[in-house]
């Protein structure tokens, strides 16, 4: 019996990361999950929208300590009028020497941080094995 969970693969850092968060965002029914470095770029998103995924992941290092930003949201709210501030998360972490962030939008529950989570875990495994 195969006990391999995942159904794609690559060698390439930047490709493993971006199937490791799509298959989040399919796993845990989100809208966007973006990884971002410590400047506020944008690494890796895998949203529907490139310029919603800018401005969160500008914000994203503010978010992750609980500054939440009232301009963060109205920029957020007119690219998408539907998002509320509870349905996004961020959080900080540290892999291979350098300090990163994840933010992840969709409904407002628990399974969104588990899926943040869930990408953090794999992104840090990705980066180990480069």
């Amino acid at each position: 019996m195969d006990t391999e969970r995942r159904r794609q693969r690559s060698s390439s850092t930047e490709l493993a990361t971006r199937y490791q968060l799509e298959q989040v965002l399919a796993d845990f029914d989100l809208d966007t999950v973006v990884l971002v470095d410590e400047a506020g770029r944008l690494v890796e998103g895998t949203g529907r929208d490139r310029a919603f995924e800018q401005i969160l992941a500008r914000e994203t290092p503010r978010l992750a300590v609980g500054s939440h930003c009232r301009l963060l949201f109205a920029r957020l709210n007119k690219l998408r009028p539907s998002v509320r501030a509870n349905q996004i998360s961020a959080c900080e972490f540290r892999t291979g020497g350098k300090r990163y962030f994840v933010a992840a939008v969709g409904p407002a529950s628990t399974m969104r941080d588990v899926g943040m989570y869930r990408a953090i875990l794999g992104i840090r495994r990705i980066i180990a094995a480069a």
